[in-house]
């Protein structure tokens, strides 16, 4: 599976049965990586550094069950630590331009996944990544491409340098639109995205006047509790700014909070707030 060093790329991506071979060893392993077992097995044998070497060659065809893999993997801490370490960030940040929705699609959930280390929220900022995140947004009929994309927004707004960026961007304007009619594990994405950025007063600004609380309100009436605790913690950043925390108080926001005590904190922020 592994490229000699004295094999020169650009001859490699020529030889049609050499891309053929390799493409069919990644999407082996692409199924494999599907078990915790050979997930093990594959770690210790040095699956990543392989993976570094094969996403090098740009080859579409071996890109997609690569990327597949790296996704498939990167919910693994060690895993992820490798991913970083192994210059791939910069790769997965540039196939994020690509016409092919299904890498992209793959691209944008093993951001999600290594964005939880800080490392990999610095390296997309540094490859460019965030702007074609906020671009990808626009894609709402490729549900699970919208999934990956809100879910890498996300964590990589957990740093206020790439909220910074993302309040240039208007992404909360952006946001806000889906945080209603869309399959639930983009509403939680979403509202997470939405709670990091409150960290920044611009944003909370963009949020409101989007119209984004009255639909984090509604959210509340849901039952998911990964969701109802996202809007809660997105709410209590909003109501730092009193205009905000008057409209979450006028639509009967401070009561539904409330009701349920896995989101009481954020309540009691709200009341401090007014």
């Amino acid at each position: 599976m592994n490229i000699p060093p004295n094999i020169n790329i650009d001859d490699l991506k020529e030889d049609k049965q050499a891309v053929e071979l390799l493409r069919c060893a990644a999407l082996g392993l692409c199924s494999l990586s599907k078990s915790k077992k050979n997930k093990r097995k594959m770690k210790s044998s040095g699956l990543i550094h392989h993976l570094s070497k094969l996403i090098t060659l740009e080859v579409e065809a071996i890109l997609v069950p690569v990327v597949a893999t790296l996704s498939e993997c990167s919910v693994d801490p060690e895993y992820r630590t490798a991913i970083c370490e192994g210059g791939i960030i910069q790769y997965l940040s540039k196939f994020l331009e690509s016409e092919n929705q299904e890498l992209v699609s793959h691209c944008a959930k093993a951001i999600f996944h290594c964005a939880e280390d800080v490392l990999c929220r610095t390296l997309i900022r540094q490859h460019d990544g965030l702007e074609p995140l906020v671009r990808l947004i626009k894609f709402t009929e490729n549900v699970y491409m919208l999934e990956g994309v809100t879910g890498a927004i996300w964590k990589v707004a957990i740093d206020e340098e790439n909220c910074q960026i993302f309040k240039s961007l208007k992404l909360c304007e952006s946001l806000v639109p889906l945080l209603h009619n869309q399959p639930e594990e983009v509403m939680i994405n979403v509202a997470g995205s939405i709670a990091e950025c409150a960290k920044i007063p611009e944003n909370i600004e963009q949020i409101r006047k989007a119209g984004g609380l009255t639909h984090l309100v509604n959210l509340l009436s849901g039952t998911n509790p990964t969701l109802l605790i996202n809007v809660a913690h997105a709410l209590g950043k909003c109501a730092t700014e009193p205009d905000s925390a008057s409209i979450i108080d006028k639509y009967d926001g401070v009561r539904l909070l409330l009701v349920s005590p896995e989101i009481s904190q954020p309540a009691s922020t709200i009341k401090c707030s007014m």
